[in-house]
């Protein structure tokens, strides 16, 4: 039990029990308004945008923030646009996103940093 005295894993327990008061509250929202794979589609589309800050030279957690707020504007009106497909404009965000950092990602070879350290705040 020498486990529980330690910071970080009291932070993720703490961590932990907050998602599991939060998450069930949301869920039913999101399942109902057909949206479940909204996280994971703001996740890809926001590592394009970091790409992006490195590639422009600016600072790729703003540039991360502002393309996935970008791409929920645009998943909701595509949402809008075509009420029958709603689903769709999220699987066009997220392979978008992913083709982007992609691209980026390549042209940027020269990037001298490592980007987990980036995705992963420590």
């Amino acid at each position: 039990m020498h486990i529980l005295t330690e910071y970080f894993f009291q932070r993720a327990l703490i961590g932990g029990v907050l998602i599991a008061f939060v998450a069930p509250l949301l869920g039913v929202f999101v399942v109902l308004r057909r949206l479940a794979m909204i996280g994971d589609t703001l996740a890809h589309v926001s590592i394009a945008g970091v790409a992006l800050g490195f590639l422009i030279n600016i600072y790729p957690l703003a540039t991360g923030l502002l393309a996935a707020l970008l791409a929920s504007f645009a998943i909701e009106k595509l949402r809008k646009a075509y009420k029958s497909y709603a689903e769709l404009s999220i699987a066009i965000m997220m392979t978008g996103g992913i083709a982007l950092a992609t691209i980026f990602f390549t042209m940027g070879k020269g990037f001298n940093i490592n980007v987990t350290s980036i995705t992963f705040l420590k």
